[in-house]
């Protein structure tokens, strides 16, 4: 678990330029990245989304990112 979680906190502190490249609104890539807002009066959120398919692993490596 640790090595997953050190694995989304590099992957959250690329560069933005970095993250531009993974970023995709294509519903029909199986990997990306993108992200959603909501206000709420006042208060905003945002949250920062990777999707990534690993079963059955055979097929979803080829989709997976290379970096990091």
């Amino acid at each position: 678990m640790d090595d997953v979680m050190d694995l989304f906190k590099e992957l959250f502190d690329m560069s933005v330029e970095m993250k531009e490249k993974l970023f995709s609104e294509d519903s029909n890539k199986s990997c990306k990245v993108f992200g959603n807002r909501y206000i709420n009066g006042e208060i905003r959120y945002w949250r920062d989304l990777l999707i990534q398919p690993v079963f059955p692993i055979q097929e979803d490596t080829q989709h997976w990112l290379e970096n990091p």
